[in-house]
């Protein structure tokens, strides 16, 4: 008998949420905290389009 175990690493052993928010700092300098939240809106809206 084959036995598996997967996992989701991705958001488990990627911290993704800091890289995005070095690449929005990259472009506009002090403004991740602002732009963050409608990038994650923006994510959910073209996530949802599926």
């Amino acid at each position: 008998m084959v036995r598996w175990l997967t996992f989701d690493c991705y958001g488990t052993l990627v911290d993704w949420r800091t890289g995005i928010a070095q690449g929005i700092e990259a472009v506009a300098p002090g403004q991740s905290a602002r732009l963050l939240p409608l990038y994650y809106r923006q994510e959910a809206a073209v996530q949802a389009e599926g």
